[in-house]
């Protein structure tokens, strides 16, 4: 499989290939009505606060993801771990007489680099976290290759694709959209689902908080809009799981297959989102700012108490 190629899309409307994480967020600053999973879910809770975070450069931002993030380059994409990360102790910074500040102050030389290294993309860890990070992956990478999933042998990773659609809103009119997505683990094996890899501070034996939780971030409408959008880009429909790993130790495992009810009812919610977004990029109206009038209501509890 070639890398992912914007000269083909602009071309035929479909392209699909191996993608960076930061080339795949630089073609969908260059595509115009791009959406993506997770532009798409943000999009739909407020159009209007959406829209205002776009135009004014505001980016969301989480730390809850860095050590998904380190597990997925270590396990997906080992080849490219050196240009993300690099593994480095703080050096305490010392007096004149060459002892330590009590307050572990960080060595000015060492934060200048550290800051040189973030303004490349490169993120600092310490080499405690790259252990734990470390033990976790070796755990699924030895759980994939049991299910015969070998990384460039028997399936590919970090595979991007982009899809133009024509959506069509009300009087007629056909609104132009493009969508993107990147798979984190797509078999070689037609037959076999796409896999996405979701580390969880959840534990994976309960299945209410991990069901939850696939409602909670919109991982249907992943789950819908991607095998949508790779059948008319391969010409075949396959299923979609996800694999949740728990972030902590045992690093306890789970597959957790879409039904194929499941993505007909995402497939419907994420073809309404489509149609929303179409008419707010035609219209230039995007609701939400002014929330409808509700009364409170109070709940049971604060019932009981009163």
């Amino acid at each position: 499989m070639e890398n992912l190629n914007i000269d083909e899309f602009k071309r035929t409307g479909r392209a699909m290939g191996y993608v960076t994480p930061a080339a795949y967020h630089a073609a969908k600053g260059l595509l115009q009505n791009c959406v993506s999973k997770s532009t798409l879910t943000e999009f739909a809770k407020n159009p209007y606060r959406f829209k205002w975070a776009k135009d004014n450069g505001i980016q969301k931002t989480s730390t809850g993801f860095r050590f998904g993030s380190l597990v997925d380059a270590l396990v997906l994409t080992p080849e490219m771990f050196d240009s993300l990360y690099r593994v480095e102790a703080v050096k305490v910074a010392t007096k004149k007489d060459g002892t330590p500040y009590a307050n572990g102050q960080q060595d000015k030389d060492q934060k200048a680099e550290w800051a040189e290294l973030e303004a490349q993309g490169i993120t600092v860890i310490a080499p405690e976290e790259y252990d734990k990070a470390a033990f976790c992956a070796d755990e699924v990478t030895r759980e994939l290759a049991r299910q015969g999933l070998i990384l460039g042998e028997t399936y590919d990773s970090q595979v991007g694709f982009m899809f133009h659609l024509e959506i069509p809103i009300a009087d007629g009119v056909l609104v132009p959209i493009n969508y993107m997505g990147m798979i984190d683990i797509l078999p070689r094996d037609i037959e076999r689902p796409i896999k996405d890899q979701k580390t969880t501070a959840l534990n994976v034996d309960d299945t209410y908080a991990i069901d939850r939780s696939i409602r909670s971030f919109s991982y249907g409408i992943q789950a819908a809009s991607y095998s949508d959008m790779l059948a008319q880009i391969t010409g075949h429909q396959r299923d979609f799981s996800f694999f949740f790993v728990e972030s902590a130790p045992p690093h306890c495992m789970a597959d957790v297959t879409m039904r194929r009810d499941a993505l007909d009812m995402y497939r419907k919610k994420y073809w309404k989102m489509l149609v929303l977004y179409a008419e707010c990029c035609h219209t230039g109206v995007w609701p939400g700012k002014i929330q409808d009038a509700r009364d409170y209501l109070p709940t049971p509890y604060e019932e009981f108490e009163a």
